[in-house]
């Protein structure tokens, strides 16, 4: 029977030794003194195991010690204490194994939910930010920013934005605008995609729709988040510092895209180091 089992049963002993059925059981074992010893024995430590050594142990040699003489009595005691030392060395080192196993398994809980917190607080934060940079914009339309073709090739543009120049590239079903973080107003972004896309509209990610002013600002929001909240060190931070609009990322939140980009999961280690 294993060790787990009978510290459930045991229980049952203290109570049993008091009923009349177990005092013949010992008189009646009392004729094979090998077996007796053995089943006293085993009785002892279960009941050592359980706590209850000073209580019962002591009724348990006292009923012995009516139906067989002192030497088998000291022999039963002595050995009791050998199995049972025995039996607490094998206990400790299963508690000491399990409580590894039980460590780890809570530790990898605990990260577990951790990551889930964070992706949660991050979708949380993304709604604020929309609800908080949206209204109070500078720009009211698209000709407010008056995008230029620098060269002529309709892949290299320039656009003013609070009296400041920003660069914004395009190559087929991609629109790149460099230093986009410093752009913070939702509205405002949506009318900056709105300009860009008149020009190059870019594919949604079925690739038969086209991305609207609104997705694209929120892609936008989710780069700012990423800069925000990486440490400077980051390599993924300095990547969010200018935001790629394309089809892939079409509706993605942060956590989405950099499981995508790095293969993994953001986890809170990725936002302290």
């Amino acid at each position: 029977m294993k060790r787990a089992s009978l510290l459930w049963t045991l229980p049952k002993y203290e109570d049993a030794f008091h009923d009349y059925k177990q005092e013949k059981m010992l008189v009646d074992m009392k004729k094979n003194n090998t077996v007796f010893l053995l089943a006293i024995n085993l009785m002892i430590c279960t009941l050592c195991l359980t706590g209850c050594s000073e209580k019962i142990s002591s009724k348990v040699t006292g009923k012995v010690s009516e139906y067989v003489d002192q030497e088998i009595v000291d022999d039963i005691t002595a050995k009791s204490g050998q199995v049972f030392d025995k039996l607490k060395e094998e206990a400790k080192a299963e508690i000491k194994e399990k409580g590894s196993e039980i460590g780890s398994e809570l530790a990898s809980e605990i990260k577990e939910k951790g990551d889930e917190i964070v992706r949660e607080a991050l979708e949380e934060k993304t709604r604020e930010n929309a609800e908080e940079s949206s209204g109070d914009g500078i720009l009211s339309s698209v000709n407010d920013i008056e995008l230029t073709d620098v060269n002529g090739n309709g892949t290299n543009y320039v656009f003013t934005y609070g009296g400041d120049e920003f660069f914004a590239y395009y190559r087929p079903d991609n629109w790149q605008i460099v230093d986009s973080y410093l752009i913070t107003n939702s509205d405002d972004m949506m009318i900056i995609c709105r300009a860009i896309s008149d020009v190059h509209p870019i594919h949604g990610a079925d690739m038969e729709s086209y991305r609207t002013p609104e997705d694209m600002a929120y892609e936008w929001l989710q780069h700012n988040l990423a800069y925000d909240l990486l440490p400077e060190d980051n390599y993924w931070r300095n990547k969010a510092k200018d935001v790629d609009l394309n089809p892939a990322d079409q509706g993605k939140t942060l956590a989405e895209m950099y499981e995508i980009k790095t293969g993994k999961k953001l986890s809170i280690s990725d936002l302290l180091h």
